[in-house]
């Protein structure tokens, strides 16, 4: 029975399991995600493109995380539970990968959801264009309960130029990925050295290697944002990026400056804008945006105006700190 197994530290070999038509892999990273993990797997398992296979790759939870999957698993034989010692969430979706059966790998955190048609709609995308790497879908923004905020990702965006991937994330998130197999071959793995910008350094290497990566029109996936999470330590962003950036340089190091100086300025924004958004003191959202200002010789007139907006921002109570940035938000992308 295909339901779980205790991979060793690297992967030497790979489960036999009885055939079955896998057209999509869905690797989902868990680690101490009880609260939310029972919701994730479900908007996986009751996607419209049925021909799937859900590997749980559980990063040495302490908490009932591989239980609830276990449960899941004998209800659903599409469901796979790899345990490991906690080694990070690259290296989590890494060994997903490399027990995927299907020609497509998409990826979902197990506090984030899909909406039904995210696996048809990027399905869809990929078939229609063989050059196509990766098809990823917006995300709708919702709270640590569950709740929409009411901010959202850019629908149809194209990454057609390695400067579109160094000021920021055009996918959000991995729950918003799904990549061709024969991606990773190409362009590799995720590092493992990596807790931020791991994603966007990969799709650095994907556009590298001369890979399409393009958005779809529909906001398929939930994404959580959560004071207390990975995302919201802004000083632990900007020091993942900055590794990114070193890396980005050393794979092309005909990157103009201009474009880098831009990239950190628009990252710092960025940085500010969600040090707003999560409740951070205002000393940090004011740190960024005086930061964003440095970045570049002679700042933009839109890059000036939101700092000023965002340190502005900053001094309203804390409570409003989310409304405002939602408001940004829908002003500025």
């Amino acid at each position: 029975m295909r339901t779980e197994l205790a991979l060793p530290p690297e992967p030497t070999f790979r489960v036999l399991r009885a055939p079955c038509a896998v057209m999509v892999t869905v690797v989902m990273a868990c680690h101490n995600a009880a609260r939310t993990l029972d919701a994730a797997i479900s908007s996986v398992l009751t996607q419209t493109l049925g021909a799937l296979e859900l590997i749980v790759v559980d990063d040495g939870s302490s908490d009932n995380s591989a239980s609830i999957v276990r449960e899941q698993a004998r209800r659903d034989a599409r469901v796979l539970l790899v345990t490991q010692s906690n080694a990070g969430p690259s290296h989590a979706r890494n060994r997903g990968v490399a027990q995927a059966r299907g020609q497509l790998i998409a990826f979902i955190d197990a506090d984030d959801q899909w909406l039904p048609t995210h696996l048809q709609d990027n399905v869809r995308a990929l078939q229609a264009d063989p050059k196509l790497g990766v098809s990823f879908s917006p995300c709708l923004i919702v709270d640590a309960g569950g709740v929409p905020t009411g901010e959202r990702t850019q629908p149809r965006v194209q990454v057609q130029e390695l400067r579109d991937i160094l000021a920021g994330n055009p996918t959000a998130t991995c729950s918003a990925l799904v990549a061709r197999r024969a991606v990773f071959a190409s362009a590799g793995s995720f590092r493992v050295d990596m807790r931020h910008a791991e994603d966007q350094e990969w799709l650095f290497r994907v556009i590298h290697a001369g890979w399409r990566v393009r958005g779809t029109a529909h906001h398929t996936v939930l994404y959580r944002s959560s004071p207390t999470g990975l995302s919201a330590d802004t000083a632990s962003m900007h020091g993942g990026w900055r590794q990114f950036i070193a890396l980005a340089r050393q794979m092309r190091p005909t990157l103009p400056e201009v474009d880098l100086r831009r990239a950190e300025a628009r990252m710092q924004l960025y940085f500010a804008q969600r040090a707003l958004r999560t409740g951070q003191p205002g000393e940090r959202v004011r740190r960024h945006a005086a930061a964003a200002l440095r970045a570049v010789r002679v700042p933009p007139l839109n890059v000036a105006l939101k700092a000023i907006a965002l340190c502005l921002a900053s001094l309203a109570p804390t409570h409003t700190h989310r409304v405002l940035a939602s408001f940004w938000k829908a002003r500025h992308g």
